[in-house]
Formats: structure tokens, C-alpha cells, sequence
């Protein structure tokens, strides 16, 4: 703000014009062109003029958008691809290679693998593995000729992949035996304490033995199928040990929790034959008693009866006790016609039961 020549105030311009009294289209036509009014054959700066140049090409290319209306934000549009373009970013074997042949192998051998997991997971035992892996490996040999196209040029990938097949077989074959262990186990248990349980008595040392021999043979002859044909030759290598563990089991049977259950039920089955036993028959019981009586003199307009159990727990005695108050009347019948004050009378009570 500024002072006027009467006193009074107005604003003045903080940007001042560079050219007095010329209007901004002018003075932008002086500028482009060069002329200074206030100093004459003066030039423009070049980086004024770089900048000036500069606004002027973004306003040509600039776009204006009616009032009111917003710029909207940027939008992506995706690209749809086609079934063509989709397969051809999916990066496969060549037909007829090698590697085409080990995968279409791989494939058919994964259809018994995924059964063989799901069986194990589950806890169930399967008879006939070894066919089963046998058939497994004639599939994928199929497959991998059949997709092969110079057969010769792949044995090799063959033998790996081959290899790779044969191992997770044995693998599962091992999960399988242990399943067919604990079957042997668990029958075995149960032969041995069913027969304690209806001898009501230990076992012999020969009676075990032969039990432990069928349990034995059962497992050798139901571990055969469980072996594949490239490996029946080597036998199952975990026989020695399992006859082992077996032997171990029946020879300490009254010792494990099956055995003491067997003699637990031992002694309840011998304690309901006695209580049967006691039960049948004629059975006399003799209970003491004793009865008292407190006559004192009265008219007998007072009369007072009790009875309990006196004595231990065991053998107690019934005394049976009465109060009445007819001593003052004589009785005729009596050789002394007045009656006695207290008058006690032993009593014995038989129980005769029949069953």
C-alpha cells in the first residue's frame, strides 16, 4: 500500500510491468520479437526464451476439459490372450523327445503312487503290493515307449527314471511290512491272552512256542506278496528282527498290559466261583438275644416296648427290653401271685436258609 497526494491510501502492483503502458499482447509480441521500449536494440535472454518456447508448446498440446467435469484416473485394460498365445507361454517337451517320454512315464507311474500314499496315510495293508508295483512299472514303461520316437536315444533317461520308480516302490514296500508286523503283533497278543484267559492259569513254555511259530509263519508267508519281482531274490531284509521282536513278545506277554488284564480277570472269575459256591445249599444261622422286663407297682396303665441290635458289628446281639406298671395286681395263676421287678430271659434266634 501506498500514500496518494490527498492523503488517501490504494494498493499498488507488486509485479510491476516490464513495459509501461503496453498491454501483455503486446509486450509478449516485443518480447518474441526482440524490442524493448525503454532500451532500444536490447535482446531477449535465451533462457527466457527457452522457457517461454517451452509454455507454449505444452498449451498447444494440452487439452482442456469443459468446467465441472474431473479428471478421471488412469485406466488399465487388460489384455485378453487366446487359447494360441496361452499355449505358447506354457514351455513343454517336444513331442516324440526324451524328455516328452519321462513325463508321460512319470504320469502313468503316479496314478498307483497316489493310491499307495492314501493307503499308507490311512493305515491299511495292501496283500498284493508287489504285483501292484510291477504293474505300476509295465504302465509307464508303455507310456514311455509309446511317446519315445527314437526309443534307443532315451535308455538312458529310462534307467534313471526306472531307478527313481524302483526306489519309491521300496519305499512303500517298508511302510507296508511294518503294517503287516503290527497285524502279526495284534494276533498274536490276542491268541496268547484268550488262552490264559480260559485256562485261568499261565501258559506252558511249549504252548507259547507253538503259537509263536504259527505267528512266524504267517508272516513270512504274507510278506512274499508284499516284495516286487526285482526284489524277491533279496527277501525281505527285516525278517530276522521281526522273528525277534515276536519271540520277545510272547516270552513276556504275563508281563505287558494285555497279561495283567488277563489277571485281573483271573481273580474276578475266581472270586464270583466262590461267591456261587457259597450261594448253593442249606445254609444255619444262630443270633443271640435277650429280653428284659421292668414291672413296677402300678395298674398297668403304662406300657413301654424297645428293640435293638447290642453288641459288635459283626455278631450282634437282639435285646428286646419292656416297661409296665402292673406290680401292684396279683396274678392268680402264679405260685407267687405278686410278679417280680425285672425279669430277664435269654432267647437264641435260628435262621435257616435254603437255596
Amino acid at each position: 500500500w501506498s500514500q496518494g497526494p490527498l492523503g488517501s491510501s490504494r494498493p499498488r502492483s507488486i509485479l510491476r510491468p516490464r513495459f509501461p503502458g503496453v498491454g501483455s499482447t503486446a509486450a509478449l509480441r516485443m518480447v518474441l520479437s526482440g524490442r524493448d521500449t525503454r532500451r532500444r536494440g536490447a535482446k531477449v535472454p535465451l533462457a527466457a526464451l527457452g522457457y517461454l518456447v517451452a509454455v507454449a508448446l505444452v498449451a498447444r498440446n494440452f487439452r482442456w476439459l469443459p468446467s465441472g467435469v474431473a479428471l478421471a484416473g488412469p485406466r488399465v485394460q487388460e489384455l485378453a490372450l487366446t487359447s494360441s498365445q496361452a499355449s505358447a507361454d506354457k514351455v513343454g517337451p517336444e513331442p516324440g523327445s526324451c524328455e516328452a517320454a519321462v513325463e508321460a512315464a512319470t504320469d502313468a507311474f503316479q496314478v498307483f503312487s497316489a493310491k499307495w500314499q492314501k493307503a499308507a496315510a490311512n493305515g491299511r495293508l495292501l496283500p498284493r503290493f508287489g504285483k501292484n508295483a510291477m504293474l505300476a512299472e509295465k504302465r509307464a514303461r508303455r507310456a514311455f515307449e509309446k511317446e519315445a520316437d527314437v526309443l534307443s536315444s532315451c535308455e538312458g533317461s529310462w534307467t534313471a527314471l526306472e531307478a527313481d520308480m524302483r526306489k519309491e516302490a521300496w519305499s512303500t514296500f517298508l511302510q507296508q511290512r511294518n503294517f503287516l508286523e503290527e497285524d502279526v503283533k495284534d494276533v498274536l497278543v490276542a491268541s496268547l491272552s484268550d488262552e490264559m484267559l480260559s485256562r485261568g492259569q499261565p501258559l506252558r513254555i511249549q504252548e507259547k512256542m507253538d503259537m509263536l511259530r504259527k505267528a512266524t509263519e504267517t508272516y513270512r508267508s504274507a510278506v512274499q506278496p508284499l516284495l516286487p519281482e526285482w526284489a524277491a531274490s533279496s527277501g525281505d531284509p527285516e525278517q530276522a528282527e521281526t522273528e525277534r521282536r515276536l519271540g520277545e513278545l510272547q516270552f513276556a506277554i504275563e508281563d505287558s498290559p494285555e497279561g495283567r488284564a488277563v489277571r485281573a480277570a483271573w481273580a474276578e472269575n475266581k472270586h464270583k466261583e466262590l461267591t456261587s459256591e457259597r450261594a448253593h445249599g442249606v445254609s444255619v444261622s444262630l443270633d443271640p438275644a435277650l429280653r428284659v422286663m421292668v414291672r413296677p407297682e402300678g395298674m398297668g396303665n403304662l406300657q413301654i416296648y424297645s428293640q435293638g441290635p447290642v453288641g459288635p458289628p459283626n455278631s450282634p446281639a437282639q435285646v428286646n427290653i419292656g416297661i409296665m406298671n402292673d406290680g401292684s395286681m396279683s396274678d392268680v395263676y402264679r405260685e407267687h401271685p405278686v410278679p417280680p421287678k425285672i425279669s430277664l430271659q435269654p432267647a437264641v434266634r435260628v435262621n435257616l436258609n435254603m437255596r
